[in-house]
């Protein structure tokens, strides 16, 4: 196991939009079995989970019951799927024992992973790269993509709140942005948007003035009017007392073109369990069958909003459903297809020959390669080993048995 000595400033700087993460990874760490209440009644979950269950009835169940450690945080996109399969009782009917493990952040989850505390995690591209970074994870399938989820606001009344967008897909020029506040977490994905937006005007974070700290503290900061320019993820892009209050969104992930990732990883130990091995694999899929399930209709969407309304207002993150469907229908959840390439095609870049899995992470790891985050030899490691890294197993099992 590889041992990388910047991995503890990591674990406390990147934290990432994922995941749930991810990332996103700054989140709620309930279990999902909260007793605040609901507006979502008991019926209204029922036809959500009755909904959902016919899609996994052709999925057969383990012959002998497994518990599967999960870590994750609750109520973000990169959940949604599994926690259906885990609540509707789909899992359980299945042989799967899923005991939900919460954490707060993808690199603690990796951190869990490496001291044998859980099985299988969900997490965005941090956790993702601190646990190839350090060889303690195996990465099984790609979820969505995080960039529907970060975000840079200013005030209604700011000149750049009225300027036109550039042709790098935001609002503003070299000029609007120079010496610029910005409020923002350190190592996060939001940092790597706000700089990965910046070189498209031929600019750095050096050109604007960084104001670093944790993510709940931009967002009071924001909401206390202290600033000129916030970066927000996950659940406050779709707050809808946002335009009420009067932000207005400067720079969005999705409309810059940034990729991030998340995933489910696992290790090494428990996939060559094969008890482990066996429940991962099924809970892969039943992740796919709920992706198929929630695609299938826009009533079943609709259901999917419920269910993660209701999980956060159980969880105390509660948005409201309307913010919920379409945070829900904007994420793109990467199909088995399109993991399979992924995991198992190989692309020529700058660094040698890859899996296009690793491939997707160069962009982001060259943006906190410069910043210090990690290290050139974390990318040498990754490429070397991406074999024991990245493994179409789980998927090559889902797509034998759809």
């Amino acid at each position: 196991m590889k041992k990388v000595l910047v991995v503890l400033v990591m674990m406390g700087m990147l934290v990432c939009g994922c995941g749930a993460n991810s990332g996103t990874d700054t989140e709620n760490t309930g279990t999902g079995n909260s007793s605040k209440t609901s507006s979502i009644t008991e019926e209204d979950l029922n036809e959500v989970w009755d909904s959902a269950k016919e899609y996994y009835e052709g999925i057969e169940p383990l012959e002998e019951e497994v518990t599967i450690r999960y870590g994750d945080g609750v109520g973000y996109q990169l959940s949604v799927p599994i926690y259906i399969a885990w609540k509707s009782g789909a899992l359980e009917e299945l042989g799967v024992n899923l005991e939900w493990v919460p954490s707060s952040s993808g690199p603690l989850r990796v951190e869990a992973i490496a001291a044998d505390e859980i099985d299988l995690f969900g997490s965005g591209f941090a956790g993702i790269a601190i646990g190839c970074a350090q060889g303690t994870v195996k990465m099984l399938s790609y979820i969505n993509d995080d960039s529907v989820v970060q975000k840079f606001y200013v005030k209604e009344d700011d000149p750049l709140a009225s300027a036109d967008y550039n042709e790098g897909g935001f609002k503003g020029t070299e000029e609007d942005w120079q010496g610029r506040e910005v409020y923002m977490q350190s190592g996060s994905t939001l940092q790597y948007l706000m700089g990965y937006s910046l070189e498209k005007l031929g600019m750095s974070l050096q050109d604007i003035t960084p104001v670093y700290m944790d993510q709940p503290n931009v967002s009071s900061a924001m909401l206390a009017g202290k600033g000129e320019t916030w970066g927000v993820w996950n659940f406050q892009c779709y707050d809808e007392t946002l335009e009420e209050q009067g932000f207005v969104p400067v720079i969005e992930g999705d409309d810059v073109g940034i990729q991030l990732v998340t995933g489910y990883g696992t290790s090494e130990k428990a996939w060559n369990d094969e008890q482990k091995r066996a429940g991962i694999e099924k809970i892969l899929e039943a992740h796919y069958a709920t992706l198929d399930w929630m695609q299938a209709s826009e009533e079943n969407m609709e259901h999917a909003a419920t269910a993660l309304t209701y999980w956060g207002e159980t969880e105390g993150t509660a948005v409201a459903y309307e913010a919920n469907l379409q945070y829900l229908k904007e994420t793109h959840y990467y199909s088995l297809e399109e993991n399979q390439e992924f995991f198992t095609k190989t692309v020529d870049n700058d660094y040698g020959t890859m899996y296009q899995a690793l491939d997707m992470m160069m962009e982001t790891m060259d943006f906190y390669i410069e910043q210090g985050n990690y290290q050139e030899s974390d990318r040498e490691y990754m490429i070397e080993h991406q074999n024991e890294l990245f493994t179409s197993e789980g998927l090559d099992y889902v797509q034998s048995v759809r």
